[in-house]
């Protein structure tokens, strides 16, 4: 019910409180979300990733391989997102190789970080256009969705989940599109229960999503008002990104 920033903030209290009392769980814990709600904030990717490289060294030292490999994967986004990969739309490079890891994941049923392997590789094919494997990608998020109940990674993965699905609309079958418009309206029945509680972190997603939805179906007038209040909303609460 308040701005992701707060939760950062108190993140940031208890990972120093966990490294002054030697509490490495914890350590872990903050670490891991401090890097990835400030990576949905939208703070500036280069110093993120250095500050990211930072936390991955801590957790490294204090033998965390659990939130060291969530740390990993996100790291490796912002890596993407900079142009240091070979391939944008898959996890491997200097922080991660998703084909070690990904295997990882499974062989341990750590749902936890599969959700967090899916959602950041979801953003990436979006984002870089890579339609056929964001369709597949978000195929996957949905399966291990449950695992992000109580964090941010939810709304996320569903925000991007209904703009992958609105974007496979225009080529799709009747049949398809059907559901993926069904789709998209549960994805957008629980933005909007979020959003009427905490506006500042999530109208402006439902509004993208309700925007893009108009345009595929070919409202244009109602897509630009949609449009106009995801900017504002997004511009208001600092997600520089959106």
């Amino acid at each position: 019910k308040s701005h992701l920033q707060n939760a950062v903030q108190l993140m940031l209290e208890g990972y120093k409180i966990a490294l002054d009392t030697g509490n490495s769980y914890y350590l872990g814990f903050n670490a891991k979300d401090i890097c990835q709600y400030s990576y949905f904030l939208g703070r500036e990717l280069p110093r993120l990733e250095e500050d990211m490289q930072a936390y991955n060294l801590v957790l490294e030292n204090f033998q965390q391989t659990t939130t060291l490999n969530y740390c990993r994967i996100y790291h490796q986004a912002v890596l993407n997102l900079l142009g240091k990969a070979e391939n944008a739309c898959v996890l491997t490079g200097k922080a991660l190789n998703e084909e070690e890891l990904l295997p990882q994941l499974i062989a341990a049923n750590e749902f936890t970080g599969l959700h967090y392997f899916y959602v950041h590789k979801l953003i990436l094919c979006y984002l870089f256009g890579d339609l056929s494997l964001a369709i597949a990608t978000a195929t996957q998020a949905r399966q291990y969705l449950g695992a992000g109940t109580g964090y941010a990674t939810m709304s996320v993965c569903q925000c991007y989940d209904s703009l992958t699905a609105l974007a496979a609309y225009p080529t799709a079958t009747p049949f398809e599109q059907a559901e993926l418009l069904q789709r998209v309206t549960e994805n957008q029945q629980k933005m909007q229960t979020w959003a009427s509680h905490a506006p500042m972190n999530y109208l402006h997603k439902f509004e993208l999503v309700a925007a893009e939805r108009c345009r595929v179906l070919g409202q244009t007038a109602v897509a630009l008002d949609h449009y106009d209040r995801a900017i504002a909303a997004a511009k208001a609460n600092e997600y520089t990104q959106e």
